[in-house]
C-alpha cells in the first residue's frame, strides 16, 4: 500500500512539474499591424518571433543576457509559474541612469478566456518603488 501511495504521489508531482500554460500561437501586435508568433517547447522554452527577428527564452529561472547595446545590458530570468510565463528583466545602464529609468521590468504573459495573449508589465525604479502597471492584449490571429 505504501508503494502504491508513493507511486501515485510521485506521478502527480511529475505531472504538476510539467504543467505550464500553452502560449503557442500567432497574435496581432498592439498596433494590429504586425504579428507576433510564439512557439513553445513544453515548459522548457519559448521562441518569440516578429518582423524584427526571433528570440528564444529558456524557462529555467537562470539569468541570461537578453540584449546589449553599448554599455546598456538587459538581463532576463524566465520561468513558468502555475498561471503565467514570467520574464523578469533587470536593466544595467552601464553606470549611468541620469533619467532615472526603471531598472527592473516584471513582465507576465497568460492566455485570457478569449484565447488572446495578455501582457502585464510592472516597472520598478532602482530603489524598488513600483511604477504604474500596464496591460496589453494581443489578439489571436484566426
Amino acid at each position: 500500500m505504501k508503494a502504491l501511495l508513493t507511486f501515485v504521489l510521485l506521478s502527480f508531482s511529475a505531472m504538476s512539474a510539467d504543467a505550464c500554460m500553452d502560449l503557442q500561437g500567432a497574435f496581432y501586435d498592439d498596433d494590429s499591424e504586425s504579428v507576433r508568433t510564439i512557439v513553445q517547447d513544453g515548459c522548457l522554452s519559448t521562441t518569440w518571433s516578429d518582423a524584427d527577428g526571433s528570440t528564444t527564452l529558456i524557462a529555467d529561472g537562470n539569468e541570461r543576457v537578453l540584449e546589449q547595446e553599448g554599455k546598456m545590458v538587459a538581463y532576463a530570468t524566465t520561468y513558468f509559474n502555475s498561471t503565467e510565463f514570467i520574464i523578469d528583466i533587470r536593466m544595467d545602464y552601464g553606470g549611468s541612469n541620469e533619467y532615472e529609468l526603471p531598472t527592473r521590468f516584471l513582465t507576465a504573459y497568460k492566455i485570457d478566456k478569449y484565447n488572446n495573449l495578455v501582457e502585464r508589465i510592472e516597472p520598478f525604479k532602482a530603489d524598488g518603488t513600483q511604477l504604474a502597471t500596464e496591460y496589453i492584449t494581443f489578439r489571436r490571429v484566426k
